[in-house]
């Protein structure tokens, strides 16, 4: 079962926050907080409260114990952005942007797993080995010469080089 609590219209950037999501996936959620209890910066304090609602939220929505809950997502995605103007001099006013950011934090029991199937990966069909013949086995996946593959690889540093200059050369003078 998954448990999930939201912050909505953090007072952040997501991109700060973005740096902390990776500290806390497959951590226990006592290990995340004191994680996140220990680290310098607003974006820690906001991802620890969303942290502890959701652990709230298993313990007293679910009556699931807190010690058993792991992190498996941490969402973080892009809320509403407030346009400001600051007064420069001669008259002039250069715009800035307050940016806002959407937090969830999805929980789940340690013992449990559930099946995801997101993405490409979940559409590739699996093939055992032994249920492939024997032509099928031997048969050459290597490029051919004349392949585009092959051709790339032949390249030297000095005409890959000229290739890309040549694609972004300027135009006009």
């Amino acid at each position: 079962m998954e448990i999930s609590a939201q912050h909505k219209n953090a007072r952040m950037s997501a991109r700060k926050l973005r740096a902390l999501r990776e500290v806390v996936i497959g951590l226990s959620a006592s290990e995340a907080a004191d994680q996140l209890a220990f680290l310098p910066g607003k974006a820690s304090l906001i991802m620890g409260r969303v942290l502890a609602s959701a652990m709230a939220n298993a313990k007293n929505n679910f009556e699931i114990e807190t010690n058993t809950l792991k992190v498996v997502e941490v969402v973080i995605d892009g809320g509403y952005v407030m346009k400001r103007w600051k007064p420069r001099s001669r008259g002039m006013a250069h715009p800035y942007v307050k940016r806002t950011c959407h937090v969830t934090v999805v929980l789940e029991e340690a013992g449990r797993q559930a099946p995801k199937s997101r993405g490409r990966k979940a559409e590739i069909e699996t093939v055992r080995v032994e249920d492939l013949s024997e032509s099928q086995l031997r048969s050459d996946s290597k490029p051919q010469a004349g392949s585009a593959g092959a051709a790339h690889k032949e390249r030297t540093k000095g005409e890959r080089r000229a290739a890309v200059h040549k694609e972004y050369r300027r135009k006009s003078i």
